[in-house]
């Protein structure tokens, strides 16, 4: 009776701490990660493949419930990670719940390598919520959605002090309530990375909110614009060491202006590879002192910047701190600045990375680079492959280089033979030429004018297809007078198959040319008068036609029009007319007969030409009539020019040839012989 009186005492206290277990803070704690646990679908899978245990029972919530630690009877720290021996065999697959806000003396929530759904939830961004938090990892989670605004509520995450929302797929731009004055006050890194975000770049961001940001990365996302010029602002992101923008589709220049308004002055780590940036790398940034004093890695490869290498880079005390340097995949030129090299400078001293593949750099290895003391390259890596660098490797540099990466290295320690150099221009040649006593481009001139006239008297008085159709005068046999013994003795033929003619129309061999003018128009003769109606041009046929009057000449009188024959090609193309310049006919022997010829029978023709306008009719009934010459053209013609006559009914243009020294030149032919 007694042991039974003694015993019950003793359940007694057990009730009483059981009952006082369920009743201690971490109980409510236990209730939201309970939660969590039942917004997983598949945590029997998850928690076995993963080595979970725990997670029933809530009076051992901080003493056995894996990824969960307590402080003073709190949970402070809950982690979820897909981790097993064997790799990530099994990861949990569900959503966030929304209750883990309950969890108040919460200081780290990691929620890593997960298959969630759906996008974070607003609620985390309440006032009163979160009190503690300082840490938020929600990465490789498969979260998608945009960036919650309420999130940037001046009450929300007030100890919040490092967030990792990378490797998801949110979307959307950067919310503009997070560039608030009163948003993240003690943000100090932020990791958006591997995102689909949009969108430009917040210019507010380090100026009224994120001022204690110490690393920023916004990599492999899909930002657009240029770097915002606010960032270069004196005393912006001042505590920022981290910067990385690469991979994006960020434009525009690197701003040299940072260096000279005193930005960023703390910055460490800089990426902004892979984007279409372009221009040149900033002078500036090696010429004002102390700025990116601690910067030991720029990434700048896989953009399009152009330009060379500054040399400005090399000077006094430039990157005193850099140590990785990569402007690889860009198309830089020009050579290596041996300024680099200058140990006097101590500039770039720790430099033991230097990638520049992937351009168009030419030259030699300066001797300067192998300099001990120099760059610190003799134990690290330079990568020059796919460049045009040549020439022998620096002693001290060849280990480096010729067995690193895959730089085309000989055996001797070279990059190969240097292409020979350049010709010098021909800076003497010309001097000579121009103090010469006849100028060069007279004798060019006088050499290919001559040529051309030559082409032009054999087209013209070649035998039997010369376009100076020749016709027997009553009276005259051949070999008579100075013409043939420059043609030759034998006249022409009775058809000739095809010459060439000048025309400077623009519609060379359409059908207006093919075609006869009106019978009111007058044949155009290949030998001028001695007072052309005008300008000695070609124009259309249809032109000349319409008017009834008489058909340019293709020679020049021998009396130029008012202001001078215009030069050859006037007029510059093949549309509407342009003036054709013959030789002189004190040079031409041809030419010289002709204007003597033309100058005997001067007033005999204008007598002619005074009798056709008054016979205009008969000569249009007589241009009917097959036995007159077409046009009527012969019967204002002295005899012993006549032989000389061509007829526009005569001449078919084929197709046209291509532009000579005198005009556009056709194939043509005589259709009927005389």
């Amino acid at each position: 009776m007694g042991r039974r009186k003694a015993a019950l005492p003793l359940l007694l206290l057990l009730a009483l701490g059981v009952g006082q277990a369920r009743g201690f803070p971490w109980e409510s704690d236990g209730v939201a990660l309970l939660a969590q646990k039942q917004a997983i679908s598949n945590w029997p899978d998850f928690a076995a493949a993963n080595g979970i245990t725990g997670w029933q029972d809530l009076a051992t919530v901080c003493w056995e419930w894996t990824g969960v630690n307590c402080t003073d009877d709190r949970v402070t720290s809950l982690t979820l990670r897909c981790r097993g021996a064997d790799g990530c065999s099994t990861t949990a697959v569900g959503a966030l719940s929304p209750d883990l806000s309950n969890i108040t003396m919460l200081q780290t929530l990691m929620l890593n390598n997960l298959s969630l759904t759906g996008t974070l939830p607003n609620t985390w961004g309440d006032p009163n919520v979160f009190r503690q938090l300082t840490t938020l990892a929600v990465n490789y989670t498969n979260i998608a959605g945009a960036l919650p605004a309420s999130w940037a509520n001046p009450m929300a995450f007030p100890k919040l002090s490092y967030l990792d929302l990378g490797n998801n797929q949110f979307t959307g731009g950067l919310p503009e309530s997070w560039g608030s004055f009163t948003a993240f006050k003690r943000l100090a890194r932020l990791f958006l990375d591997n995102n689909a975000l949009s969108g430009t770049l917040p210019a507010d961001w380090g100026t009224k909110t994120l001022m204690n940001l110490n690393t920023l990365v916004l990599s492999d996302n899909r930002f657009v614009g240029t770097l915002p010029a606010t960032w270069c602002g004196p005393g912006i992101f001042s505590q920022l060491a981290t910067l990385h923008l690469g991979q994006n589709n960020l434009t525009g220049t690197l701003p040299g202006a940072c260096a000279q308004l005193g930005a960023l002055n703390n910055l460490s780590n800089l990426g902004v590879s892979k984007n279409d940036l372009t221009g040149s790398l900033p002078p500036e940034w090696g010429q004002t002192p102390g700025f990116l004093a601690y910067l030991t890695k720029l990434d700048v490869g896989g953009n399009k910047l152009k330009g060379t290498l500054p040399a400005q880079w090399g000077s006094e005390g430039a990157f005193p701190a850099l140590a990785i340097l990569s402007a690889e995949g860009n198309q830089l030129t020009g050579t290596l600045p041996p300024e680099w090299g200058d140990v006097s400078t101590s500039a770039m001293k720790n430099l033991t990375e230097l990638n520049l593949s992937g351009n168009n750099l030419t030259g030699t290895i300066p001797a300067s680079w192998g300099t001990p003391g120099a760059l610190n390259l003799t134990s690290g890596e330079l990568d020059l492959d796919d460049t045009l660098l040549c020439g022998p490797v620096p002693a001290d540099l060849q280990p480096t280089v010729c067995t690193g990466n895959s730089n085309p290295c000989s055996s001797e320690g070279s990059l190969g033979e240097c292409p020979p150099a350049a010709a010098p221009a021909p800076a003497a040649a010309e001097e000579a030429s121009s103090s010469s006593s006849v100028p060069i481009g007279a004798i060019v001139g006088g050499v290919a004018g001559g040529l051309a006239l030559c082409l032009l008297a054999f087209l013209a008085l070649r035998p039997g297809k010369g376009w100076l159709r020749r016709r027997k005068v009553k009276g005259q046999q051949p070999g008579d007078g100075k013409v043939d013994s420059l043609m030759g003795s034998n006249p022409a033929e009775a058809n000739i198959d095809s010459f060439v003619t000048i025309s400077t129309d623009g519609k060379v061999g359409s059908s207006q040319y093919a075609s006869s003018p009106p019978s009111s128009a007058i044949g155009p003769p290949l030998l001028p008068s001695s007072a052309p109606p005008g300008p000695s041009t070609l124009t259309g046929a249809g032109a000349a036609s319409a008017k009834g009057g008489v058909y340019p000449p293709l020679l020049p009188s021998t009396t130029p029009p008012p202001g001078g024959w215009a030069p050859a090609n006037a007029g510059g193309g093949p549309s509407g007319s342009q003036s054709i310049s013959l030789h002189s006919a004190d040079t031409d022997p041809l030419l010289s007969y002709i204007a003597s010829s033309l100058a005997s029978i001067q007033q005999h023709h204008v007598a002619s030409t005074a009798g056709a306008t008054a016979n205009t009719s008969r000569t249009s009934r007589e241009s009917q009539d097959p036995s007159h010459p077409a046009g009527g053209g012969s019967r204002h013609l002295p005899d012993e020019m006549q032989q000389w006559e061509v007829t526009w009914d005569d001449i078919k243009l084929l197709h046209p040839i291509g532009r000579g020294s005198f005009g556009w030149v056709s194939d043509c032919c005589v259709r009927a012989s005389r």
